[in-house]
């Protein structure tokens, strides 16, 4: 993990944009390591399809 949890995010969305099909298994074990009530473990959970944008 890291500051704010900004790097695995980016590396989610350079993942996804190369097609590199472990990115959701990347994401989910980064967001495993976090604080589930801090930020930015929502922007994660929107990305692992765990909640809508509304």
């Amino acid at each position: 993990m890291n500051i704010n949890g900004k790097h695995d995010l980016w590396r989610f969305l350079a993942q996804t944009r190369g097609n590199d099909s472990q990115a959701p298994l990347n994401l989910g074990i980064a967001a495993g390591k976090m604080d589930q009530s801090k930020w930015p473990y929502p922007i994660y959970q929107l990305f692992l399809g765990e909640l809508v944008p509304q």
